[in-house]
This record gives structure tokens, C-alpha cells and sequence, in this order.
């Protein structure tokens, strides 16, 4: 994870995923059809999402891009992601729409053994679920990888769409 490891998405984006700390790990995706843009998001564990911003083909920072979710206490201090575990969280969520108190509900399910690339893993499914003010605003699924120590983002679900994301590890 030092050096990387990099799957493609959809068959066409690519994200590279790399260890930056001993509890951070950093994202990197470039869509194929993108023009260059690269969104890199910080995960603390290998799984919670703690930040996200977009560079553009030239390197610069987006206006405007930066969305930041900061959860109670350390954040090393967060669980574990572990099977069949359920955790909720008061977050404050900071973008270009200001800053929104969010309440957070992540709902693991058991290990299970997925293939990317024709190279299997044990993943551990999981759903977090976003509420503003007591509604439920969306889902985003995902599947922690505990050998890599990362999180692949294989689905979301928000104002009635659904989208799904094939991963494949990048030859």
C-alpha cells in the first residue's frame, strides 16, 4: 500500500488507492472522461471518509471542491470496521453548501469473499446511511477490503437514482 495499488472502475476511471499514514489512506480517481480532473479523499482506517477535494488537469485546486466530515472525538479513536457491527455518529459536514450537521448510520454486514480482477478478497459489506434533520438523504455501499486496509465505494443511492461501480484490479 506504500506504493499503491490501482483498480479500474467501470471498466474505463481509474482509482489508486495509497497508504499516508499509519491510519490514513488516500484515493485518487481520474474519470476516463474527466479532462485530467483527479478527486483525491482521505480515509481514516482505510474506510471512513474524512475528506475529499479535486484537482484539475494543470494540478490546481478546484474553487469550491473541498468537502470535509468531521466525526466526534480522534479520529483514530473511530471502531474498527468489524462484522455484523452498527455504529452511529453526530458529524458536522463542511462543502461549498456550508456547514451541515449530519447524522451518520453505518451498518456492517459479515465477510464475505468478492473478486476483482480475477484475484479474490474478503470483503466486509457495509451501508452508511446519511440523514439531515431526522431524514434519511441517501446510501453509499461500500466493501472494506480488511487485507488492503481500504474501502471500495460500490454503490450510492440518492433522490431516487441508484448507481453501482464494478472494480477490477488495474493490470
Amino acid at each position: 500500500m506504500d506504493r499503491g495499488i490501482a483498480f479500474t472502475v467501470n471498466d474505463a476511471d481509474t482509482e489508486t488507492f495509497t497508504r499516508i499514514s499509519p491510519t490514513v489512506i488516500e484515493s485518487a480517481y481520474e474519470s476516463a472522461d474527466g479532462g485530467g480532473e483527479v478527486s483525491k479523499s482521505l480515509y481514516v482506517k482505510g474506510y471512513y471518509w474524512v475528506q475529499s477535494v479535486t484537482y484539475d488537469a494543470d494540478g490546481s485546486l478546484q474553487p469550491d471542491s473541498r468537502m470535509t466530515y468531521a466525526y466526534p472525538g480522534a479520529a483514530a479513536d473511530l471502531p474498527d470496521p468489524e462484522p455484523l457491527a452498527e455504529h452511529r455518529f453526530d458529524v458536522v459536514r463542511s462543502d461549498d453548501f456550508g456547514v451541515v450537521p449530519e447524522q451518520q448510520l453505518h451498518v456492517f454486514g459479515d465477510f464475505e469473499t468478492r473478486d476483482y480482477g480475477g484475484c479474490p478478497f474478503i470483503a466486509l459489506p457495509s451501508t452508511i446511511e446519511y440523514f439531515e434533520d431526522g431524514q434519511s438523504t441517501g446510501k453509499d455501499f461500500m466493501e472494506y477490503l480488511p487485507e488492503l486496509g481500504i474501502s471500495l465505494w460500490v454503490g450510492s443511492e440518492f433522490d431516487g437514482s441508484k448507481d453501482e461501480y464494478t472494480y477490477k484490479i488495474k493490470e
